[in-house]
């Protein structure tokens, strides 16, 4: 498996903050993200493919946290106790969730990946033969 950062670049070039127990399947996630748009030609030594990878560990770490969050706490936005009344917040479904942290992804890896060429001068992100 293809990782594009290691715990050392995130939390002392990228300056992330999460911990050692998540961050190193969070980066083969991301890495696997970076790895199937691009066809498997970026390389880790591409400053750029660093911070993207950098960025969707933030990323989906957060998608994590919601979707943790969601299925803890009912999703009650206010609840009044005088002539009781209860008020639910909007709920994502777990589907919903994925497709929104997929299309952040794709833009993530877009808005840094866009120009950037591998080795041989390809486009990362070109899909073509």
């Amino acid at each position: 498996m293809t990782k594009y950062i290691d715990e050392n670049y995130y939390k002392n070039s990228y300056k992330g903050a999460l911990d050692t127990e998540q961050l190193e399947n969070l980066i083969i996630t991301a890495s696997k993200h970076i790895q199937n748009h691009t066809s498997d030609r970026a390389d880790s030594s591409i400053e750029e493919v660093k911070h993207c990878c950098c960025v969707l560990v933030d990323k989906i770490q957060e998608y994590n946290i919601k979707k943790a969050e969601s299925k803890k706490h009912c999703n009650k936005k206010s609840e009044t106790v005088g002539k009781w009344a209860v008020t639910y917040a909007d709920v994502k479904t777990d589907k919903e969730l994925e497709q929104e942290l997929e299309e952040e992804i794709d833009n993530i890896i877009k808005f840094y990946l866009l120009d950037i060429t591998d080795k041989d001068g390809v486009n990362l992100l070109y899909r073509g033969n």
